[in-house]
């Protein structure tokens, strides 16, 4: 890493450099609604973050060289917020930035998305008496354009919901990696990982239809192929108690259910009747209905041999006399 290109870097200048002309331009700029929501792109980064996280700490923790960044985090105390922004914290986050300049992998936009995320949410770079977290992000992203690096990636992440749904994410994802450390580890702390773990999830899911696969709730949709895998690993044995609750579609308690149903009901149906009044009542209604069809089936032939009856009724010996009568009326009248 060439240490040399640091003392390149340019100070912040009074009169140049300024918050209040970065709020002017805001104001007076004009909204694109095609314009991603800030921290919108981030859910899929999101499973990174505990790993850069760590990479942040550890680069912090080296004291070595600090003293480099003594001007230009004076001049950004100085320039930026009248002397009041710590230094040290300056630094912080100036050796990070150093870090990933040099880095230069296919990993850095995940880098620089973290680095965000804990500028947004962290107290010790969100927090200021006398300024907004929205002045300081936009600090922030002068202090990048410093280093010519994660500038297009720090902003304030404004929107309540999408901020809340990126820390569900995060700390999901970590409660992830920690159950995974004491699963290979086989340690005593697994059941209660996969409590904090499940507990993560069920506060995550909420936030989901159950046909939306789109950004935060796809995350949630690879959560949930990890915890099938879980239940059935071997591996995970001690989390399966708590772990199988958490997939609403899992077939073992449809199974168990299903198969109570089948010997459970005819055997309640037994007893029913066998040991009830259920009996008696099911041989009287059984012979009501034998006596029904009995009757039915009885009289079926007589039904039959009136309709035939009716139809030959012209040719009948009533109606033979009938018309005899009548002729011998008309005859006796003739005469």
């Amino acid at each position: 890493m060439d240490t040399d290109d640091i003392y390149d870097l340019n100070e912040f200048i009074e009169g140049v450099d300024s918050l209040e002309s970065e709020e002017e331009d805001d104001e007076e700029g004009e909204v694109d609604d095609d314009v991603v929501i800030a921290g919108e792109n981030y859910y899929s980064s999101v499973r990174s973050f505990p790993i850069y996280e760590e990479e942040f700490n550890t680069v912090d923790s080296d004291s070595s060289d600090t003293q480099i960044y003594e001007k230009l985090c004076n001049s950004f105390s100085d320039v930026l917020f009248s002397k009041k922004y710590s230094t040290d914290t300056c630094k912080i986050i100036a050796k990070y930035l150093y870090y990933i300049k040099f880095k230069e992998d296919e990993n850095n936009n995940d880098r620089c998305k973290c680095l965000n995320y804990l500028l947004n949410t962290n107290e010790k770079f969100n927090t200021l008496p006398g300024y907004n977290i929205s002045k300081l992000l936009k600090a922030y992203y002068k202090l990048s354009f410093k280093f010519n690096t994660c500038y297009n990636y720090i902003e304030h992440i404004e929107n309540v919901d999408v901020l809340g749904k990126i820390k569900k994410l995060y700390n999901l994802n970590k409660a992830m990696n920690k159950l995974e450390k004491s699963v290979t580890d086989n340690n005593e702390h697994i059941h209660n990982d996969a409590e904090v773990f499940a507990e993560h999830y069920r506060n995550a899911i909420n936030d989901c239809t159950i046909n939306n696969t789109e950004g935060f709730c796809g995350e949630l949709k690879a959560i949930e192929q990890y915890i099938y895998g879980c239940i059935k690993s071997d591996k995970h044995i001690k989390a399966w108690k708590t772990l199988k609750p958490l997939i609403p579609n899992d077939a073992t308690p449809f199974i168990i259910v299903s198969f109570i149903m089948i010997l459970g009901i005819p055997l309640l149906l037994y007893i029913l009747y066998k040991f009830t009044p259920l009996e008696a009542w099911a041989n009287s209604q059984i012979q009501k209905k034998k006596k029904i069809w009995y009757n039915l089936s009885k009289n079926k032939p007589q039904l039959h041999k009136l309709r035939h009856e009716e139809v030959n009724m012209e040719n009948s010996e009533f109606n033979i006399k009938y018309h005899s009568a009548q002729n011998t009326q008309f005859n006796f009248k003739n005469e």
